[in-house]
């Protein structure tokens, strides 16, 4: 069964797609939505983290 290769040609219009949809993802990354929702997402990532810390040091102790 033949692998479509790297160098197999493309249609013309697949190159543009693919750049519009790195630039409206590159919008919807940067929007103050995305990334207050990242920061309040890394904050209760933190939080849980030092919870298990101190549960495991309390477990020891």
């Amino acid at each position: 069964m033949p692998t479509p290769s790297a160098s197999s040609p493309q249609p013309k219009g697949f190159r543009r797609a693919v750049s519009e949809q790195d630039t409206k993802q590159a919008e919807a990354v940067t929007s103050p939505r995305f990334i207050g929702r990242r920061q309040s997402l890394i904050e209760d990532a933190r939080k849980e983290r030092e919870a298990a810390a101190a549960a495991a040091a309390a477990a020891v102790a």
